[in-house]
């Protein structure tokens, strides 16, 4: 089984489209996302749709998190603090959705996926 792992994405539509793409092109059996979807880049909702669109396996990241407010942000610097606020505002209600379903851990052929 082939497996093609990403991660920390921060709202980086290119980059994540280049992604996906790559893993198409070397026909990966399991597209696997690792976390952080979200915070930072300007297309967070974009992010979230190519995931939920082209990810077998998507886990939660600390930044989606904070980001559906899960967990607090007092641990973040105040850039990663003041773009995860800003996100919270761009973040439509289908993401929110979404991100609120993605699991911390998941196990899969003796391999364990987990954000950190």
């Amino acid at each position: 089984m082939l497996y093609g792992i990403c991660s920390d994405i921060h709202s980086n539509a290119v980059a994540f489209e280049a992604v996906i793409a790559s893993m198409k092109d070397n026909n990966v059996d399991r597209k696997v996302c690792l976390g952080d979807l979200v915070g930072y880049g300007a297309d967070p909702d974009e992010c979230v749709r190519l995931a939920r669109e082209n990810m077998d396996i998507c886990i939660i990241g600390n930044h989606d998190s904070v980001a559906i407010k899960h967990e607090s942000s007092s641990g973040f610097n105040p850039y990663a603090k003041q773009a995860i606020e800003w996100t919270q505002n761009h973040l439509s209600d289908e993401s929110v959705s979404f991100l609120r379903t993605l699991p911390y851990i998941c196990e899969e052929n003796d391999i364990c996926f987990v954000h950190a």
